[in-house]
């Protein structure tokens, strides 16, 4: 079998490199209650590709249940600029969960 069969092959083999190359990680930032929620300021996460914003919200609030009572009021930021739920995040991509802060 030549090196470009192996491409193509099918099988076992095959499919665990599909799925290596589809898996890729992110840095997911916690702030104010947020960071509470969870207990710690960031993590890295595992997405696969074609994976957007509300698919990582779904994820992190089964992961951590007690970010679900501020879910609806967070605004989300990739690489620094606000995103809505529909965006899609590659790899190496810095997600913020920011709840709504008041003070003066």
């Amino acid at each position: 079998m030549g090196p470009i069969s192996f491409f193509f092959r099918r099988g076992p083999l095959c499919k665990a490199a599909a799925l290596l190359r589809l898996a890729m990680k992110i840095k997911v930032l916690f702030f104010a209650s947020c960071r509470d929620a969870v207990g710690h300021r960031s993590c890295d996460w595992e997405i696969e590709e074609g994976y957007r914003v509300a698919d990582l919200q779904r994820e992190l609030v089964a992961a951590y249940p007690q970010l679900a009572a501020v879910l609806q009021v967070l605004s989300i930021a990739v690489n620094s600029e606000y995103v809505g739920n529909h965006t899609a995040l590659k790899a190496g991509d810095e997600v913020a969960l920011i709840p709504p802060v008041s003070g003066g």
